[in-house]
């Protein structure tokens, strides 16, 4: 299961419309490399953009307190030796407003500010974890849901809770409760055969379920204005909108 809000980014990109990094670039990034490879956290800080999305379930890490606790989760010796080691005339590349990327999608690093966007690699540490999370959730949610693959994301409206897994390699399932319902409990409504579409280059993503005369769609909003929703819950009948919720995307 890719990280989507940051392999999106490496997935819609191409190397083919990489850019010549300035020499202000190559010195800011590796100023990076070199914080990395000392695992000097003052130095590194100012090279840190919050939150740091990590692959779901696992929570993000939002804040200064949270990245220090959990540093040698996130950088263990095997991502730092491959930051280290890179060379940023051959391993990294400029691609246009999304910044510039290690090994096309390993790391990212913004443009504005030279700052860490996204961490695609992953310790041993932070797999392990992660599959701890889904073995303790597939003993506690609705017996006829636990078999899924891999957990996509949850969100929440007002008045809904709904859940996507992926089922297989880009088949999803959408599980559907009132929004104070508790998951150990029996879905008012499951979806299947999603499929997931991109909106784009910017990031955005839907994921579209159809039941007879009706689509649900599920949409992701990566980019968007101040007053944009993280994402909309969207039901069409017959190509007509029946239903459109604000939704905010839930993590534990």
């Amino acid at each position: 299961m890719k990280l989507i809000y940051l392999l999106l980014f490496a997935l819609l990109s191409s190397t083919s419309f990489a850019q010549e990094m300035t020499p202000q670039d190559k010195a800011s990034i590796s100023n990076f490399i070199e914080a990395i490879k000392s695992k000097d956290l003052v130095k590194l800080m100012p090279h840190i953009s919050f939150p740091i999305k990590r692959e779901f379930p696992l929570p993000d890490i939002k804040n200064e307190v949270e990245f220090i606790y959990r540093y040698n989760e996130l950088f263990d010796d095997s991502i730092t030796k491959v930051i280290a080691n890179s060379n940023i005339d051959k391993d990294w590349s400029k691609v246009g407003w999304r910044g510039f990327t290690l090994h096309n999608g390993d790391v990212w690093i913004q443009e504005v500010d030279y700052k860490l966007s996204g961490l695609n690699l992953q310790s041993k540490a932070e797999r392990e974890k992660r599959m701890a999370i889904i073995k303790h959730d597939k003993a506690t949610i609705y017996p006829a849901i636990k078999d899924y693959e891999s957990p996509v994301m949850v969100i929440q409206t007002g008045k809904r809770y709904v859940r996507i897994d992926e089922m297989k390699d880009e088949v999803y399932r959408a599980s559907v409760w009132p929004a104070n319902a508790s998951t150990s409990t029996k879905p008012e409504l499951i979806l299947l055969d999603g499929t997931l579409e991109y909106m784009g280059s910017g990031g955005n993503h839907q994921y579209e379920f159809k039941s007879g005369e009706f689509v649900y769609k599920c949409q992701i909003n990566v980019v968007g204005t101040e007053e944009t929703p993280p994402a909309n819950l969207i039901v069409e009948k017959n190509g007509a909108e029946m239903m459109f919720e604000a939704a905010e995307i839930i993590r534990n």
